[in-house]
Parts: C-alpha cells; structure tokens; sequence
C-alpha cells in the first residue's frame, strides 16, 4: 500500500477524516464530563445535549463524512443542487 502514492494518499485522508471525528466527538465527551463534575450554571437541557451529541456524533456523521468523500455520490449531490438552482 505504502509503494503506490495513489494509495498512500487516500489512506493518509482517511486517517485524517477519523482523527478529525475522534477529535470532535472526545472534546464534545469532555465537555460533558466537566459539565457535570465543575458546578457552574449550565442549564440542564445544555448537559443533555453535550451528553448525547457525543454519542451521537461519530455515528452520525462518519457517513455524511464518507458521502461527500466518495465521487460518485459528490458528483451526483452536485448534480441535484445545481438542478435546484435552476428553480
């Protein structure tokens, strides 16, 4: 894998697109921990949604990720808003 450049690169941007989930989804989890181990005057409903979101997070967008990155679906996304421009 490592001889072909071609190989090499898409797995190098398929690292970067996991650490960049990782990263998001591990602050959003600290977030929620120190929300509720430091008192401060957060309302609850703010607890709850950092609660879930990192949980939610990698899950969710890990496809939308993947979408957008493979060509196919990109050309054809492309293709259906510049349709919708027309309108």
């Amino acid at each position: 894998m490592l001889r072909s450049s071609k190989t090499h690169v898409k797995a190098l941007h398929t690292c970067i697109t996991h650490a960049m989930v990782i990263t998001v989804s591990l602050a959003l989890a600290l977030i929620a921990l120190l929300s509720y181990r430091i008192k401060n005057e957060l309302p609850p409903a703010v607890r709850v949604f950092f609660s879930t979101m990192y949980l939610l997070f990698p899950s969710c967008f890990n496809p939308i990720i993947y979408g957008i990155r493979t060509t196919e679906i990109r050309q054809h996304m492309q293709k259906t808003l510049t349709h919708w421009k027309r309108f």
